[in-house]
């Protein structure tokens, strides 16, 4: 029989992998968000006391995924943000996942929360920590990016 505790850790997991993946895809790619995913959701586990007490959880376990990120880094590679199933689907001879991999992190990963998984603002900002402002910034500020280098693709 399973006991309470791990009772609760698996509905929280399973609802906050549904929040930190794509958070996780949109900062470091497919291949590392899944690792890093996993890295996170351990972590939460084994200090599941502490974990679920906190006021943001899933914020807290994105920003020990992205401390973590460090150590892939050492075999870094571009960031590859192929489309996923249940996403929209993009013409790849559009080159817009490429656009985007080449965009700050922090505007990608806005961009594409707000955009490509329909976030709101301000969830996208309790997950990242950042205010609601700086998240409107880097959605506009990735906006005007990507239509800037695609137009200037298409020579225009």
């Amino acid at each position: 029989m399973i006991s309470a505790r791990r009772e609760e850790f698996v509905l929280f997991s399973e609802q906050a992998v549904l929040r930190l993946r794509p958070a996780l895809v949109a900062h470091h790619g497919v291949e590392m968000a899944n690792d890093l995913c996993a890295d996170a959701i351990a972590y939460a586990w084994e200090n599941w006391d502490r974990v679920r007490d906190l006021e943001n959880p899933v914020g807290y376990l994105y920003r020990v995924a992205t401390s973590r990120a460090r150590r892939y880094h050492r075999w870094r590679r571009p960031v590859l943000l192929p489309a996923e199933s249940g996403v929209a689907a993009v013409e790849a001879d559009d080159g817009l996942h490429v656009h985007l991999a080449n965009l700050p992190h922090r505007q990608r990963i806005a961009l594409v929360l707000v955009h490509v998984y329909g976030w709101s603002y301000q969830e996208v900002a309790e997950l990242v920590d950042r205010s609601l402002c700086d998240v409107r910034n880097d959605v506009h500020r990735g906006l005007t990016a990507l239509r800037t280098t695609m137009e200037a693709g298409r020579g225009r």
